[in-house]
């Protein structure tokens, strides 16, 4: 058999126009998505030879569209029919006004006797939900090929591990009991009942609450921040560099959506078996705290981050006061003291640079090695798991990496993303480079959102031959080209 692994789609969003409001979606990739699906089809040397693999974050719920004050965007649905309105309009969206989109050429996949998989991102969590299911097999055909891995198990075929890689980020850790509890009273109509307890409901990782109440904010007039995925404590210090008081909502974030159950025994195994649970006597991290994590204490101390978490707010109240921040952010990044503000003269850019630098640091582009967790994680995957071959996706940074063991050797593969990414020219990060020309020549193009010439679209995907016994034979990271 022969599998085709992609993931970070990010489907959906409103698009950009040349005079309305900036959009909102990231994937600008529908035509060569559904060219590619068509030609994954076309591989099949017989029925059920091959199989797309789907690895997380197919739509994204986070984004903004035109779905109305009632149906904002949230860093979590459970009204079912709200989440559906969504999706029909995600689905709507991605066939650019034809009546052929990605999703009709998965069914198209599944029509031809071949096999899809869709695994559970931390962007698409909704997915889940059993009503929303059960429309999305309906859309895709209804046939049995169709497997959907919702409820945080990985996706494993012999010696192959799958899965989306987020259980391995703090910032963005799926709590999977209470999420299926949220899916087990919906399942019986009892939905509302569970949206009024005040335990045991499911809460959204803190990166939703950054993209829904900060970045989201943000984004309206600056695209840019929008292409710092994934949403982790790395973004941190860029967004600062924005506006100091900006601290203010980040912490609130930080608080409404931290789940103790981000600690971890090994690098794979969390303390609290499958990130099940939360544990309250867990300390709940400082901005303070995780930025000096980011960019060292020496460069930390140049924010004028306050040292305090919040006081002593619980996750419901930490959210009530994310919403009052969360408003007050345009203002922010319009006023005097925002990073392009003429009236800061300058002060705010080495911020940025720094920010900026971390950044990239926390998420390498050297294509032949991944950084820390998510090697450490597949490293112990593929000693303690026997696995041949393990497949993340979630860093939208396309990797594959060769780990050495005694007696063999074990592919790692990163799948990356389907949407844009933001390459920044390396001289820009240099100490003493805010001060250049080029380094303000850059800001102009972010304030005035003048990104292609930093953007870059991979297309990437692994491909994946197993035998009989579904051992892995070779595993490949390819770009698709059109």
């Amino acid at each position: 058999m022969r599998l085709f692994v992609i993931s970070d789609l990010h489907l959906g969003g409103r698009p950009h126009t040349d005079s309305g409001a900036i959009g909102s979606q990231i994937c600008q990739a529908y035509i060569e998505l559904i060219s590619f699906i068509d030609w994954v089809r076309k591989q099949a040397k017989g029925k059920g030879s091959v199989e797309l693999v789907i690895n997380g974050d197919i739509v994204d719920f986070l984004m903004e569209d035109d779905y109305g004050d009632a149906n904002a965007a949230s860093p979590w649905t459970s009204d079912e029919s709200l989440v559906l309105e969504k999706l029909k309009l995600i689905i709507d969206r991605t066939r650019n006004g034809t009546e052929y989109g990605p999703f009709d050429a998965m069914a198209a996949l599944l029509a031809a006797g071949q096999n899809l998989t869709f695994l559970l991102g931390n962007h698409d969590v909704e997915l889940s939900l059993p009503a929303v299911r059960r429309y999305l097999e309906q859309q895709l055909g209804g046939t049995g090929r169709f497997r959907f891995i919702y409820d945080g198990e990985a996706y494993v075929k012999g010696d192959l591990l799958i899965e989306h890689g987020n259980r391995y980020d703090s910032w963005n850790i799926i709590n999977h009991s209470a999420l299926r509890q949220e899916r087990s009273m919906l399942s019986r109509g009892l939905g509302k009942r569970m949206q009024q307890r005040t335990s045991d409901a499911f809460t959204p990782p803190p990166g939703s609450f950054m993209v829904i109440k900060v970045i989201n904010e943000i984004k309206r007039k600056f695209r840019f921040v929008d292409l710092l995925k994934p949403e982790t404590e790395a973004v941190l210090p860029i967004l600062l560099a924005l506006h100091p008081n900006l601290q203010h909502a980040l912490q609130a974030a930080l608080r409404a959506g931290y789940q103790s159950a981000n600690e971890f025994v090994t690098s794979a195994e969390p303390s609290n078996a499958g990130q099940l649970s939360t544990q309250s006597q867990v300390a709940i991290p400082t901005l303070a705290t995780t930025l000096k994590k980011v960019v060292g204490a020496e460069d930390a101390s140049k924010f004028s981050v306050q040292a305090t978490n919040g006081g002593e707010l619980g996750a419901a109240d930490s959210l009530q006061k994310l919403r009052e921040l969360s408003a007050n952010i345009k203002a922010f990044i319009d006023g005097k003291a925002s990073l392009f503000s003429e009236h800061t003269a300058g002060a705010r850019d080495e911020l940025l640079r720094m920010g900026l630098n971390a950044w990239r640091g926390k998420l390498s582009r050297d294509e032949q090695r991944e950084v820390s967790p998510y090697r450490d994680a597949a490293e112990e995957l593929v000693t303690e798991g026997k696995f041949k071959c393990v497949v993340f996706g979630h860093t939208h940074l396309p990797k594959r990496e060769v780990i050495a063991l005694d007696e063999t050797s074990a592919i790692y593969i990163n799948t990356g993303t389907w949407t844009d990414t933001m390459q920044i020219p390396l001289n820009l990060l240099e100490p003493g480079a805010a001060a250049s020309a080029d380094f303000r020549n850059f800001l102009g193009d972010l304030k005035a959102n003048r990104l292609d010439k930093y953007l870059e679209r991979r297309l990437s995907y692994a491909d994946i031959t197993l035998d009989d016994d579904d051992h892995v034979l070779s595993a490949d990271l390819k770009r698709y080209l059109i």
